[in-house]
């Protein structure tokens, strides 16, 4: 049962998040940093050691 709710949630969400118009002022800066930072993932981890522990 609390899959199916979890899954009418997760529609609600999705259905909000896509009826609403973004705020101009999100949609520049969104605009901008893509401009900026083409390869998102590549910048969260340059220079950065990942180190796994079994």
């Amino acid at each position: 049962m609390l899959y199916l709710l979890s899954i009418v949630a997760v529609g609600v969400g999705l259905y909000l998040r896509f009826a609403m118009p973004e705020t101009p002022e999100f949609a520049r800066d969104v605009r901008d940093r893509r401009a900026e930072i083409s390869v998102p993932l590549w910048e969260a981890f340059d220079g950065e050691t990942v180190q796994f522990y079994a």
